[in-house]
């Protein structure tokens, strides 16, 4: 499938959804949930959101830190990731700002060597991880309206999904397996092979993966609260442990390329999940809107960064 086809296709998925929630939203409410927003409230998720990036980044460090032996500065990690923030939002495909990340790191932080990439899929698949994990931990308290919804079966799938993905990069039978598939690719089978070492490499290294673990889980509770202050602005009174089910759910469609950007994905999430547990429509789309805004203030932060010089002091490759 051609590159124009897909991107027509993520076009189109957006477009249905946003012509979906066109229907199903009355703008005036709309409009009048935004204008009584408590700024106070507002203010705050937008701070937190904020002072999340680096909590973030720390994730990352920890990864590159222990393929580096050290030599990795903070700073340069939480411009590549602010850089890649902006490449994700701006670019079709929702992964460019992760190649545009590894190149950057092979580049710019060289005693990182081939555990550039490695690096870069281990974080994001830790990312998944995280978000699974908080969705699984609220089940102790939203079975009932999970099971009412319907979700059940997405959850499974997704979990499922995301399980398959580390088996087939990390395990060493199915890995091998894969990499044998693919010889007769001819040039993508070595350095598949070289990357699905190197990424088997952090299975020698759980003190690193349980560190990154911890960080991924305590950067995922602070992204939860700030949207749950953005939804409490607008007026929401929907308790956070709903939170700690939807906002993993809805992060990680948004995380899937079925659309530009997240564009409708995210929306559609909002609005089909929250009203489930008292949050109006309105409200649900409102929050939505707000989170995505300080996403772009994020991503625009992360432009500013890609134009900065890196600090971190060049090694031989």
């Amino acid at each position: 499938m051609s590159a124009r086809v897909r991107l027509g296709i993520k076009l189109l998925v957006g477009a249905a959804l946003v012509a979906l929630l066109v229907r199903q939203v009355d703008w005036r409410a709309l409009a009048a949930v935004l204008r009584a927003a408590d700024a106070r409230l507002l203010a705050g998720g937008v701070l937190i959101t904020w002072a999340n990036v680096p909590l973030g980044a720390a994730r990352w460090y920890v990864l590159l830190r222990a393929s580096a032996r050290g030599a990795v500065s903070f700073v340069e990690t939480v411009r590549l990731v602010l850089v890649a923030n902006f490449f994700n939002v701006v670019i079709p495909g929702g992964v460019a700002g992760d190649v545009v990340r590894g190149f950057e790191t092979t580049k710019t932080l060289s005693a990182v060597g081939e555990h550039a990439f490695s690096s870069v899929i281990t974080d994001r698949l830790m990312a998944l991880v995280g978000f699974l994990a908080i969705a699984a931990a609220s089940l102790v308290f939203c079975w009932r309206t999970i099971l009412a919804s319907g979700l059940a079966l997405y959850a499974a799938a997704a979990t499922l999904l995301v399980l398959g993905l580390i088996a087939a990069l990390y395990s060493a039978r199915i890995g091998g397996r894969l990499a044998r598939a693919t010889r007769f690719a001819g040039r993508i089978s070595e350095p598949l092979e070289r990357l699905q070492g190197n990424l088997r490499w952090y299975r020698g290294r759980p003190a690193t993966l349980a560190a990154a673990f911890a960080v991924t889980i305590a950067s995922h509770l602070v992204m939860i609260a700030s949207v749950w202050m953005l939804a409490r602005s607008v007026g929401s009174e929907v308790p956070f442990v709903y939170f700690l089910m939807f906002v993993p759910i809805v992060s990680i469609l948004t995380a899937l390329p079925l659309s530009i950007g997240g564009l409708g994905v995210r929306d559609a999430g909002f609005v089909l999940l929250f009203p489930l547990v008292g949050m109006t429509r309105p409200q649900a789309l409102a929050t939505s809107f707000l989170f995505f805004g300080v996403v772009l203030t994020v991503a625009l932060l992360g432009g500013l960064a890609s134009l900065l010089p890196d600090r971190s002091p060049r090694q031989p490759a």
